[in-house]
């Protein structure tokens, strides 16, 4: 099952990535349903992780030198988030080189109360990769046990967050999503060392099952609990360790039979990190002020579309900029 994962892995990303748009559009709550399946693309965030906690295991399994290993990914993601973070305070007027330098530092997500932040999604994937090479050495202790207690730990940890009125959103998603990574990082090894509990194909059956047992589950909770109560609980976002790794399953089936699907989506994933980065703090953050300019009977899909589109081009472009930076660089 992880093989066709792995063989498919940029063009999941993708779907991810496409998920995520479709979440952060701040168009769609004009309806209950709406609200949930939009709500259901913050799961690519989920799924982004245990894809990009599978590419890790394999990389620094097959090299496993620290600083090569640090050199590769933070090369890949601070050109970026440093163009990114720049381009996106200069349209809203900050100028303050300090402040902007706090912010692609990402310090200040874990220093909040006197410290600016840009995003919580890449500070959390930094202390990922920072703290990786020494779980990685720790999780071959006893793989199944350590991960069962760390995903234990973060869950427990997440719902004592919660219990703090005055909590920090942003920091709730990064608790949360832990423990998807960790799973990531255990289907990786069972992959890498061709090791099982089950065959095959019951652990296909078994991996499906519970990602939609882990759907319904999720949809009916997220119809009968108000928005609070169902982040409280941390259900919102714990149920995807149930959810993801089944749902990614049956994606490949849909991106595998068709070349030119698969093609687009894997443009998407090599380019999903700038995309993201672009679609949610540059472009859609005046997605609203547009649809007021324009008409406030102009679809909401066409607006979706155009602005989705600016942002592939601009990702393109920066992707493009920083992959000649980063060649020099390796």
């Amino acid at each position: 099952m992880i093989k066709k994962i792995l063989d498919n892995r940029a063009a999941l990303m993708g779907v991810m990535i496409i998920m995520i748009m479709i979440f952060h559009t701040r168009l769609h709550y004009n309806s209950h349903f709406t609200q949930i399946f939009a709500g259901w693309g913050f799961g690519g965030v989920d799924g982004f992780l245990f894809l990009s906690a599978l590419g890790l295991f394999y990389s620094f399994t097959k090299d496993n030198c620290t600083l090569s290993f640090y050199k590769k990914r933070f090369i890949r993601i601070i050109p970026s988030y440093f163009v990114i973070v720049f381009l996106a305070n200069i349209i809203r007027g900050n100028t303050n080189i300090a402040d902007i330098l706090i912010q692609i530092s990402t310090i200040g997500f874990w220093f909040p109360s006197f410290l600016n932040y840009f995003d919580w999604f890449v500070p959390s994937i930094i202390i990922l990769y920072l703290f990786f090479p020494l779980y990685y050495k720790f999780f071959f202790l006893s793989p199944l046990k350590v991960t069962v207690a760390f995903i234990v730990i973060f869950i427990i940890l997440s719902l004592l967050y919660a219990l703090n009125n005055g909590y920090n959103i942003n920091m709730m998603y990064f608790l949360c999503r832990v423990p998807v990574f960790l799973l990531g990082v255990l289907f990786a090894y069972y992959n890498y060392y061709k090791l099982s509990f089950l065959d095959k194909r019951k652990s296909i059956y078994i991996s499906v099952f519970v990602a939609i047992m882990g759907f319904i589950l999720w949809f009916f909770l997220k119809v009968l609990l108000t928005y609070n109560q169902f982040n409280s609980s941390t259900l919102n976002w714990t149920l995807f360790v149930l959810i993801i790794p089944g749902f990614l399953y049956l994606l490949t089936f849909l991106i595998e039979s068709n070349n030119l699907l698969n093609r687009v989506l894997s443009f998407l994933g090599g380019i999903s990190l700038e995309l993201y980065l672009i679609h949610e703090h540059v472009i859609f953050k005046y997605a609203t002020t547009l649809k007021h300019l324009i008409s406030n009977s102009f679809p909401l899909i066409l607006i979706f579309l155009f602005l989705s589109l600016v942002s592939v081009l601009l990702a393109f472009g920066i992707h493009k900029l920083v992959s000649l930076f980063a060649t020099k660089l390796l």
